[in-house]
């Protein structure tokens, strides 16, 4: 009966909270403690730890794990993805966490594991494949595209397709005198007034730059 009790509470006060900030969360396992910023949509089974943070308009669908890093804007995270997941340092004697982790109670202050200080940053309008893992730490630029079934273990620049086990580079999403502009305009943090304006033009990345350039002069 308790229970059943936690789980209504739980579903009332995600619908309480998605209508007064403007968002979408469906999942229980999302913390109250992470920032999410307008339109994030967070699907049933994802676990959110704490030190999150989901910018306007991006999406993470069902059984994924987000831990510590910081989310772009207008970011597609499909199903089983996984970042930031808590790393072992083999070097050690153990890689057994009991060394750091105050739990098991024989905590030393002198033994530290820097692998998992430093977060995880992903840029604005990033894909994100089925079933990618993205180790802690790990710099993804903006509009980048990594392909389903990758283990990220290096960053990676702006505007590339990354994949494979490790994720290697593939070729860039668009012409080199294309992406550098693109990376200009930060149409990501637009109104939605200039999107809807400028959005017929998306599926062709040089006529939208021609036509911004045009309005530019004119105005």
């Amino acid at each position: 009966m308790e229970i059943i009790f936690s789980r209504l509470l739980s579903k009332l006060y995600l619908r309480f909270t998605n209508k007064k900030y403007d968002r979408f969360i469906f999942s229980s396992k999302a913390s109250k403690k992470a920032k999410y910023g307008i339109k994030v949509l967070i699907d049933k089974d994802t676990y959110v730890s704490d030190d999150v943070e989901i910018g306007n308009y991006s999406y993470i669908n069902r059984n994924s794990s987000i831990e510590s890093c910081s989310i772009g804007k207008f970011c597609s995270i499909s199903s089983n993805v996984f970042i930031s997941p808590f790393n072992h340092d083999y070097s050690f004697v153990s890689t057994h966490p009991f060394l750091f982790n105050s739990f098991y109670g024989m905590v030393n202050k002198t033994v530290r594991l820097d692998l998992n200080d430093k977060k995880t940053i992903i840029g604005n309008d990033v894909w994100i494949g089925l079933n990618v893992i993205i180790r802690r730490g790990i710099t993804i630029g903006d509009g980048v595209v990594i392909a389903a079934g990758s283990i990220v273990t290096s960053d990676i620049p702006s505007y590339q397709i990354w994949a494979g086990v490790p994720a290697k580079f593939v070729k860039h999403r668009f012409p080199d005198n294309i992406s550098p502009e693109l990376q200009k305009l930060n149409w990501w943090d637009w109104d939605d007034a200039k999107l809807m304006k400028y959005m017929p033009l998306f599926r062709a990345p040089t006529d939208l730059l021609e036509q911004i350039k045009r309005d530019e002069n004119n105005a």
